[in-house]
């Protein structure tokens, strides 16, 4: 008894090794089927949920973030031109934040959207003769009328028009403050609008310029071909072939001729 007793503690002293337990902590984590799945990240949105989220004018458009920086600015000076004044009572202070989101708008456009949204660009530049050089550029190959071009000019024109109104009635109201104010914007757009729409005509005249290269070229390679071709196929002949398709009224003349001869 007492070797059994014995045994049964060294049996209860001795460490049992046990399988030890797979405790998993998943951290926003689920498993299912032996597959898991991070839920801790959100899905990266799909191209069709980012489209979903723009307005209906720019679901179609190449680069609609640039289509909005383009817009931005715009939207901005003429929200705070006209609802500015009811937050600040000091007309001083609209007068320079009005004028600020218009030099933005400028610097924007000049050199950030108008080169990629339409692919046009102007700058001015002192040459070694040290005059003005005003230099307008645009792609040789026409470019398909897209969204990303029409959000660029529609809103170009139209804001050119909204500060001419603005200034037009400033000026018959004799109100100078805000009618220096629209005459600077106007300045502003006017000045993008016509650097590009030199560009436009600048390309319209390197299309025309190409365009009537390759005419002159198709035609010349056409004159050549044909000349070739008559080269090709001229083929000699005998002197009786030519007699026998003389027709009476040559033939007495060239025995006439051949009478006064002898």
């Amino acid at each position: 008894d007492s070797a059994e007793y014995m045994g049964i503690q060294e049996m209860a002293l001795e460490p049992q090794a046990s399988e030890p337990q797979d405790f998993k902590i998943n951290l926003g984590s689920e498993e299912k089927h032996g597959e898991s799945k991070d839920i801790s990240k959100p899905a990266a949105p799909t191209g069709k949920e980012e489209s979903s989220n723009l307005p209906s004018f720019l679901k179609t458009a190449n680069h609609p973030g640039v289509c909005i920086m383009h817009l931005l600015f715009k939207a901005a000076a003429i929200i705070c031109y006209f609802f500015l004044n009811i937050f600040i009572s000091n007309e001083v202070m609209v007068f320079i934040v009005v004028i600020l989101f218009g030099c933005m708008d400028f610097w924007l456009v000049k050199n950030v959207t108008g080169r990629i949204l339409v692919s046009l660009r102007w700058w001015n530049r002192i040459n070694e003769k040290g005059e003005d050089e005003w230099i307008y550029e645009g792609p040789k190959q026409r470019i398909e009328p897209n969204t990303d071009n029409r959000v660029f000019w529609y809103s170009m024109y139209l804001t050119t028009l909204i500060w001419l109104l603005l200034l037009v009635l400033k000026i018959l109201s004799l109100n100078f403050f805000y009618g220096n104010l629209c005459l600077i914007l106007l300045c502003l757009t006017g000045a993008n609008l016509y650097g590009y729409y030199n560009c436009d005509k600048e390309q319209a005249n390197q299309l025309q310029k190409y365009g009537k290269s390759a005419v002159v070229s198709v035609v010349a390679n056409s004159l050549l071909n044909r000349q070739t071709l008559f080269t090709h196929y001229r083929i000699p002949v005998s002197y009786t072939h030519l007699r026998a398709h003389e027709t009476l009224r040559y033939l007495v003349c060239r025995l006439l001729l051949e009478k006064k001869k002898t």
